[in-house]
């Protein structure tokens, strides 16, 4: 009876200490540092924003996340009333880069948006952009 305590004790030791990997999470690209997730730290002076790398979507902040496939993720708030509290959701879109801009087309909560982004600083951890121009559509339903 001793020997099969200890036996479970072990591989409980065993399974707990293992260091699971997370998939979901890369580790930056150098070669192209607009990849991966970003949160909203504050804004600015002329229309520009800061953001921040994160790991993944903050659920109470408002964020954006870029792919290499030129998939476009925004984290907003999902209708048209600001008061708090709000449940932010995902909206799904495509970006393309032309040297330092950004253009970007996401489904919005009443049709679609699009933006275009100038990049101000991109390093590491660190995106600055200014807001060049955006449009919203309403959908006709």
């Amino acid at each position: 009876m001793k020997y099969l305590q200890l036996l479970v004790l072990c591989l409980l030791v065993l399974l707990t200490s293992c260091n699971k990997s997370d998939d979901t999470i890369q580790p930056v690209d150098s070669d192209n540092l607009l990849i991966g997730h970003w949160s909203y730290r504050e804004g600015g002076d002329n229309n520009q924003s800061t953001f921040q790398r994160v790991e993944g979507f903050i659920d109470d902040e408002y964020g954006v996340y870029f792919n290499y496939d030129n998939k476009f993720v925004e984290r907003k708030n999902p209708g048209w009333c600001g008061t708090p509290p709000i449940v932010l959701e995902n909206f799904n879109g495509t970006w393309q880069k032309n040297e330092s801009q950004l253009t970007i087309n996401v489904e919005d909560w009443n049709g679609t948006a699009k933006y275009k982004w100038e990049v101000i600083d991109l390093k590491k951890d660190k995106l600055v952009i200014q807001l060049v121009w955006d449009e919203y559509h309403q959908d006709d339903n």
